[in-house]
């Protein structure tokens, strides 16, 4: 298992995973990188099937799949390695995300579908992709990222 406290945060890997919200009470992202490596008020990207979310990062929220794992300061009682692995799987932080907008980014552009979606923009038969307000959610487990300039754009 890789230490959260040393993988690096970059725009091309992903920082979390949803787990969980709504449209009107935020997405839940549970971040696989450190939660010092994200702040509040960044732009987030969301990966799902077709479609790309954007939004904006309003909250970061600490969790354990246990209360006692929180409150219990196990690194005076437990080696090192321990404390480590426990950490990293009972103890958790949240990204809260506000989404705003969505664009549909079509198969894979290696993929034989993507041909044919392209073909129907380019007929006419289908409008070209454009954002749009939110107006369903990502599955869980969708991937999170840090927004590039490109997304921002």
């Amino acid at each position: 298992m890789a230490d959260k406290k040393t993988k690096k945060t970059s725009i091309n890997n992903p920082i979390g995973y949803v787990v969980g919200g709504g449209l009107k009470s935020n997405l839940h992202i549970r971040l696989t990188v450190p939660a010092f490596s994200i702040q509040e008020g960044s732009f987030i990207v969301l990966k799902s099937g077709d479609w790309q979310f954007y939004g904006i990062a309003t909250d970061l929220q600490l969790g354990a799949t246990d209360p006692r794992f929180a409150d219990d300061q196990m690194e005076n009682r437990l080696p090192p390695s321990i404390v480590s692995l426990l950490q990293g799987q009972t103890l958790y932080t949240n990204l809260v995300v506000l989404p705003s907008l969505m664009l549909e980014s079509g198969p894979d552009l290696n993929s034989p579908e993507y041909a044919v979606w392209r073909r129907l923009i380019d007929n006419g038969e289908k409008e070209e992709p454009r954002p749009v307000p939110v107006k369903t959610v990502p599955v869980h487990h969708a991937k999170a990222f840090l927004a590039n300039k490109g997304n921002i754009r």
